[in-house]
């Protein structure tokens, strides 16, 4: 028996004898209404696990498990902004735009009170109509306009 073991699941079972359900939920704790992870993180915060031989968002595995599925082109917003959560009632998806607006940076303060209506080519930006655009050499991202991008990548 190894007393790590022990003192992280509770029981002296060997590892290998869990599912990887079981396996993946040991690596949690409760704290209030979230269940956080608390085994490795991305630099950002973010829970991370290695499954089918790739390192993936622990929150994004424990939404698929519950039966859901995440729409083509939406990602899962923490509706109770701990980035270490995996309980899938904190979770809703959203589209990327919607997500960062939601958010507490300078950037999503920006992206909800966008100061113009209209783009230099006289698009309507809304926070659907605008994403960030980081350019090399450059230390603040900015913002531009999806419409702009697409004619541009249609031309």
């Amino acid at each position: 028996m190894h007393y790590k073991r022990i003192r992280k699941t509770g029981h002296a079972d060997s590892i290998n004898d869990l599912s990887i359900e079981e396996r993946f939920w040991s690596k949690t704790e409760r704290d209030g209404d979230c269940i956080v992870w608390s085994a490795g993180r991305s630099d950002t915060g973010y829970g991370t696990v290695k499954l089918d031989g790739r390192t993936q968002l622990v929150h994004r595995v424990a939404y698929e498990w519950s039966g859901r599925t995440i729409p083509e082109g939406l990602v899962l917003d923490h509706l109770c902004r701990n980035r270490a959560c995996v309980n899938v009632e904190h979770l809703e998806p959203v589209t990327q735009a919607e997500n960062v607006a939601r958010g507490v940076s300078p950037l999503a303060r920006y992206i909800t009170d966008v100061p113009q209506d209209l783009c230099s080519k006289g698009h309507k930006l809304t926070s659907e109509n605008v994403y960030v655009h980081r350019r090399p050499g450059r230390q603040r991202p900015t913002l531009a306009c999806k419409t702009c991008r697409r004619i541009r990548a249609a031309a």
